[in-house]
This record gives structure tokens, C-alpha cells and sequence, in this order.
């Protein structure tokens, strides 16, 4: 390829013919990321499979001791309620395990009808410590929407505790995260928007790339890139809109249930 691009550079070349060599020579690098791209999915499709069974086993550990705890307890002690929030936890990291594998193996996730609030209510519970630490404020409107979907449920609970963690990482030192749902025309649509310190123009266009991530020696970069293949998988879109220091706002445009 480095004898393709001394070419284009020559002055001696035609136009027209520098015109299709500069064409063949964009086509091939796009290719080349594509595949370089597609060698990286399987290699984390590999070791997802590898690493989930061994996950698995740790998390039945930890549910038969949580489980062997919990039996000598007063249930209505504060303990409790707080161990029960770990083991609601533990039992989503599993289905996050597993939803992964599912995805690391290009199978179709089995959907039925679900209310998206549970999804967005089950996600804050799971990140409600965090939140509180940071002195992150919630506020939700709903506007008394029907929220119903085809879905499943353990995949788009984890799309939106993706976003807001993601939303609280960009809030180190507090804010706000306003969730907004409506419905327009068959879709109901559902933003969650940060004051935080927003994403750069060279970072937007890539931020649902595989592994790509804008937290140095902080995440895998595979975050949102599930995220928007679970909602695609769902016949909807993700759309991002962010300015540098002006926080940002993840839209999700999903199809609503028609039925009763």
C-alpha cells in the first residue's frame, strides 16, 4: 500500500486516474478498520465465553453465603434491606454476564412486554449509592406516559444503568441527571440528560465505537457500543447531542406496544 500512496502523491499521475487510485486507496482503509474492528469483537467474543463460567461460579458462592445470612436475620432490620439490595445487585450482574455471552455469540434475545419504567427504576436502585456519594440529583418526568414496549427487560435495564453511571462519571463532583420520557407518534422516547462536562466534537462521532472510551485507565469502551446494539436489536435508535462543559443527553427512541 505504501506504492499505492507515493502514487497519489506523484505529480506525473493524471488526474483522473489520481481521482480512482485516491478512491481504492479510502475503500481499502475503510475495509481494513472494518476487519480490524470485527478481529477485535471476536477476540472479546472469545474471551467473554471463556471468563463467563467462571464469573458464574464466584456469583453462586456469593448468593448461597448472602442466602445462609440472610435466614438467621430479623427481616426488618436495616441490615437486611441493605443485603437485599446486594443481592439484587448480584442476581443483575449475572444477567449481565449472560447477556453478554448471548451477545459475544450474535443470539437473539428473547423479548416480552415489559414497562420501561421498571428498567429505569431498577437501574437507579442499582446506582443509588453512587449517586448519593457524588450528590447526584434524579428528576424524572414522565408525564404520566404508557412506557410499554417489546423488550427485555435485563438488557435495557442495563442500557440505562450504563448512561447513568456514565452520567455520574461526569459529574465527579455532583449535578444533575434529568430523565424525560414522552411519547411521539408509534415511539416513545426516553432522554437522559447530565450537567456534566459533556463530550468533545473529536469524541462524539466515535463514542459508540467498540472499545473505544474517552476515561483514561477507566473502562473497557464496550459500554455504550452494547448499549446501541441493544437498542437497535429493539428497532430503535440511540442518539447522543453534547458540547464540551455543557453536559449531554442520551435519547432513546424505541417503538411502543400497541396492544392493550
Amino acid at each position: 500500500m505504501e506504492r499505492l500512496e507515493d502514487l497519489i502523491q506523484d505529480n506525473r499521475i493524471p488526474d483522473d486516474l489520481k481521482k480512482k487510485l485516491t478512491e481504492a486507496y479510502e475503500i481499502f482503509v475503510e475495509e481494513r478498520e472494518y476487519l480490524q474492528q470485527q478481529e477485535k469483537l471476536i477476540t472479546a467474543g472469545e474471551i467473554t465465553s471463556g471468563i463467563a463460567h467462571d464469573i458464574n461460579n464466584y456469583l453462586t458462592n456469593a448468593f448461597g453465603y448472602l442466602e445462609l445470612y440472610l435466614m438467621t436475620k430479623d427481616n426488618s432490620s436495616s441490615e437486611v434491606k441493605n443485603l437485599i439490595q446486594v443481592k439484587i445487585a448480584l442476581e443483575h450482574i449475572k444477567d449481565m454476564v449472560m447477556t453478554l455471552l448471548e451477545y459475544s455469540k450474535y443470539s437473539i434475545s428473547e423479548k416480552s412486554k415489559i414497562n420501561l419504567k421498571d428498567c429505569y427504576e431498577t437501574a437507579l436502585k442499582l446506582c443509588q449509592h453512587k449517586l448519593i456519594k457524588q450528590g447526584v440529583l434524579i428528576e424524572k418526568k414522565d408525564w404520566n406516559v404508557p412506557l410499554k414496549i417489546i423488550g427485555n427487560k435485563t438488557q435495557l435495564t442495563q442500557v440505562y444503568l450504563n448512561l447513568f453511571l456514565n452520567a455520574a462519571d461526569a459529574m465527579p463532583r455532583g449535578g444533575n441527571i434529568t430523565l424525560t420520557n414522552r411519547i411521539e407518534g408509534d415511539y416513545i422516547i426516553s432522554s437522559i440528560s447530565d450537567t456534566g462536562y459533556g463530550i468533545s466534537s473529536e469524541d462524539i462521532d466515535k463514542i459508540f465505537q467498540s472499545f473505544y472510551t474517552t476515561k483514561k485507565n477507566k473502562g473497557t469502551g464496550l459500554g455504550l457500543s452494547i448499549c446501541k446494539r441493544i437498542i437497535e436489536d429493539h428497532g430503535g435508535k440511540i442518539i447522543v447531542e453534547s458540547e464540551s462543559n455543557r453536559g449531554s443527553t442520551f435519547t432513546l427512541q424505541l417503538p411502543a406496544y400497541k396492544g392493550e
